[in-house]
């Protein structure tokens, strides 16, 4: 399978979330507090997402719309929570294979989060111009591959970006399938992206459009 520049990717999941993303109301703290996907559905890194989100599109929320994470959190709810409140990389990982254990959480449940930790430290990597997070991320993206599926987690494209970069880099022959299979479920159940993987898609975008060097 020939390499596929970052940036032709970008454009493709910028086309995929745009006429998702286009209608909606733009993010602000009362959006974001009320955010649900098409199914009704919240999550617990849905603040600190979207705020991160509404960040990279312009808009300046006050610190005080912004919630601390509980002392808890999962560790993506961690990482993301750590991007939208610039703090620094709140947990260690482990040193190869995944970013972390699964413990005795479901696997569908681990997978996403897998996931979305995975996308977290993309951002945390480059906000820090921290070599050695966005190593660490590419092992992760190796073990992934070789070792669970996407079809594990709930078809949102966490990753995405993180998988076609790491193909490119020459990481893994298995990270490129499995971005185009993180691609194609998000749009299975509705024939395009319900609103939270819009998001994930047009941030993956971002996140992939300077990543051919």
């Amino acid at each position: 399978m020939p390499p596929v520049r970052p940036a032709h990717w970008a454009a493709e999941l910028r086309r995929i979330a745009a006429p998702v993303l286009d209608p909606l109301p733009p993010l602000s703290a009362s959006t974001i507090a009320a955010f649900r996907d098409d199914s009704g559905h919240a999550r617990p890194a849905d603040p600190w997402f979207l705020a991160h989100r509404a960040r990279r599109c312009g808009v300046a929320l006050s610190p005080a719309s912004i919630p601390q994470p509980p002392p808890d959190a999962p560790p993506d709810v961690a990482l993301w929570a750590a991007i939208a409140l610039d703090l620094p990389p709140p947990i260690a990982f482990d040193e190869r294979g995944p970013l972390f254990a699964q413990g005795d959480t479901a696997l569908e449940v681990y997978t996403e989060s897998l996931l979305s930790a995975m996308h977290a430290l993309h951002w945390l990597a480059r906000r820090d111009r921290d070599g050695r997070l966005l190593a660490r991320n590419w092992l992760a993206a190796r073990w992934f591959a070789e070792h669970l599926q996407p079809d594990n987690a709930t078809n949102h494209p966490w990753a995405v970006h993180v998988f076609f970069a790491a193909a490119w880099h020459g990481v893994s022959s298995a990270c490129r399938p499995l971005a185009e299979t993180l691609l194609h479920n998000c749009q299975v159940a509705l024939g395009r992206p319900d609103r939270l993987s819009a998001h994930i898609l047009a941030d993956a975008a971002e996140a992939l459009a300077d990543s051919d060097d």
